[in-house]
Formats: structure tokens, C-alpha cells, sequence
């Protein structure tokens, strides 16, 4: 029978993974997506990343979720300056 706390530590490790491979699929850099690739790689053999890495995955998401926002917002503002 897997525990509540089993089933926690495989969400973390899911929601890592989810992270590694978001930000994989959503850069062109290929400085980044090898950066990425290596981390992935390292966690999958060690389950664990250094803090270094994990705060350099997290500026990478967070560079690329706001770049989403700033193009959605733009693509608002077209539209409202267009229709409004």
C-alpha cells in the first residue's frame, strides 16, 4: 500500500519534471535546453537537484511564463486599441 507521504514526494518529483520538460518545449535558446536536458538527466539518476540548479530552473519558468504574459497583454491591447 503506497503512504500520503509517498504520494506527496511523487508530485514533487512530477511537478519538477513537468517544469524541466514546460520550460524544454517553450525555449529556443540551445544553451538553455542543454542546461535543461543536464538537470533532467541529473534528477532522473539522483532524484535531487542542487540549490543552484533548482533556482536557475525557476528564473527560466518564471522568464518564460512572463514573456507569456507580456505577449498576452500585448495581443489585448492590440484588440482593444483595434475594436475599442
Amino acid at each position: 500500500m503506497i503512504t500520503v507521504q509517498e504520494v506527496i514526494e511523487i508530485r514533487k518529483i512530477n511537478k519538477i519534471l513537468d517544469k524541466i520538460e514546460f520550460c524544454k518545449k517553450n525555449t529556443t535558446k540551445v544553451e538553455i535546453k542543454l542546461f535543461l536536458m543536464s538537470i533532467e538527466q541529473q534528477f532522473i539518476l539522483k532524484n535531487s537537484l542542487t540549490e543552484k540548479q533548482m533556482s536557475a530552473l525557476e528564473g527560466i519558468y518564471d522568464a518564460i511564463m512572463d514573456y507569456k504574459d507580456a505577449l498576452w497583454n500585448d495581443v489585448g491591447e492590440a484588440h482593444l486599441s483595434t475594436w475599442g
